[in-house]
């Protein structure tokens, strides 16, 4: 490298400026403005996201204090009320041969009307019959 080609304060011992131009100052400017707009729009996207959330939490308590309360009033005052009817049925259905056929349709809520085949066991409600598939397995030695 020869003297010509360095600029003239290198030749002249004189020392270097560390300081950037204006370009780098201008760019590092733009970069210093986005990344304050970004932040800014990530702080208000946060906080955006905590407010729904929160709204959202407050609107599913108050649903399930209502829930709750239905519920309650289900046990308390519909239940016993179906049970009753379907005691009734069952009842109606004891003495009346020719009903039977429809109970035998909801085996869930009529246990004693199954209908049962030749040879097989009545099934009640206290003991179910076990299936093969739920029997354990025979361990071996």
């Amino acid at each position: 490298m020869d003297k010509e080609s360095l600029p003239n304060n290198l030749t002249q011992g004189e020392p270097v400026s560390m300081r950037p131009t204006d370009s780098a100052d201008q760019n590092f400017a733009a970069i210093y403005r986005m990344l304050t707009a970004v932040f800014a729009g990530l702080l208000l996207v946060n906080l955006g996201l905590w407010f729904l959330l929160s709204w959202q939490t407050r609107q599913v308590r108050a649903q399930l204090a209502q829930n709750r309360q239905a519920i309650a009033r289900y046990h308390q005052v519909e239940e016993p009320v179906v049970k009753e009817v379907l005691n009734k049925l069952e009842s109606f259905g004891l003495q009346n041969r020719d009903y039977q056929p429809l109970l035998q349709k909801y085996p869930g809520l009529f246990p004693r009307f199954q209908p049962t085949g030749a040879g097989a066991a009545p099934r009640t409600s206290a003991s179910p019959a076990a299936s093969p598939s739920t029997q354990p397995a025979p361990i071996s030695k």
